[in-house]
């Protein structure tokens, strides 16, 4: 068995079956920790090496791809969410009517004594839909625009 397959071996077992075999069979990790020590060793590699190396591993490629997927899934969740309460609230600018693109339309809360959270804080937290139907019904919907001028009072 070669150094970098013994590694494999150990970086895979680090999971519940590397805490089961840890718990019952430490013999068999401290066997397999020596091979890949004495691997390494006899290949003139000192210990920070072998250490830099399993680091390597354990940060695969895999992992990145499956941490892309899942800020994927959670970008298209938001979205999904904002245009169902944006299609709740009627789907454009209650001031001028627009209604091209999602992004362009905020939530203006007209008394910010109800406000109890940002409808952009309650949508990336994925919060339940009727919890942000809640906080949406004391809100306006109005497109980009209209809301920077309320906010200037033009």
């Amino acid at each position: 068995m070669s150094a970098i397959f013994l590694l494999r071996i150990k970086i895979a077992m680090r999971t519940s079956t590397y805490q089961k075999l840890k718990k019952n069979n430490p013999e068999i990790l401290r066997e397999i920790n020596k091979k890949i020590y004495k691997r390494f060793k006899e290949s003139g590699k000192s210990r920070e090496i072998w250490r830099a190396k399993y680091k390597r591993l354990r940060a695969s490629d895999r992992w990145k791809k499956v941490l892309e997927a899942k800020r994927i899934r959670y970008k298209q969740k938001r979205r999904e969410l904002k245009n169902l309460i944006v299609q709740y609230k009627g789907g454009k600018c209650q001031i001028c009517g627009y209604n091209k693109c999602l992004d362009a339309l905020d939530f203006h809360h007209t008394d910010r004594a109800k406000k109890e959270n940002a409808i952009s804080l309650l949508l990336s937290k994925l919060k339940r839909l009727d919890v942000i139907k809640r906080e949406a019904d004391s809100c306006v919907l109005i497109c980009a625009n209209c809301h920077r001028e309320i906010h200037r009072k033009l």
